[in-house]
């Protein structure tokens, strides 16, 4: 568990077991890591937004940028009125989300990073190998999707979690995840 700095709002961080994963045709080799055991909530990501003045714009070509940039306040609803306390993060970039893993390894002087696909993918099965299917009964337990969502968020781990203790691996919002290398 992981508080983060000047707040009361914690992180729960599971450790996932190495192992192998199909992506495509190749077959990759996954380290053991620890991923969040849930979306990242508003709550976290408001800690960050409001740790201090956005970064000035950083010139892309430039050798190095602000390793403290973080976005500016949204003009609209981030959430979409979905809801926010308790909610998953929605309506960010890759590029925001990559400042607030730096934000928090900073501040919490821990690596935080996004997970690989194939890291993803290893976590989301908890330890299901070969074809995967999921029958209807267990995709309402565990899954936010289009038949139960009222195509809208739903607040984070209210579901079942997988068997690595890992909620809304299955719907709910779309994942951030890195590339394959």
């Amino acid at each position: 568990m992981v508080t983060l700095p000047d707040s009361v709002v914690k992180l729960q961080m599971v450790p996932i077991p190495g192992g192998t994963v199909k992506i495509g045709s190749q077959l990759i080799t996954v380290k053991p890591f620890w991923i969040a055991s849930t979306e990242t909530p508003w709550e976290a990501y408001d800690v960050f937004i409001g740790s201090g003045p956005p970064s000035k714009p950083y010139d892309q070509t430039a050798f190095a940028p602000d390793a403290i940039a973080r976005p500016s306040k949204s003009y609209i609803l981030p959430d979409l009125g979905w809801g926010h306390h308790g909610y998953p993060v929605i309506n960010v970039s890759f590029t925001s989300v990559e400042m607030f893993c730096r934000w928090l390894a900073s501040k919490t002087k821990k690596k935080y990073r996004l997970p690989t696909e194939a890291e993803w993918e290893l976590a989301c099965r908890a330890g299901v190998d070969g074809e995967w299917k999921i029958d209807k009964a267990t995709a309402d337990k565990s899954a936010w999707y289009l038949g139960n969502s009222e195509r809208k968020t739903h607040p984070i781990g209210k579901k079942v979690a997988n068997k690595y203790g890992l909620f809304d691996m299955l719907g709910n919002v779309g994942e951030w995840a890195t590339d394959l290398e």
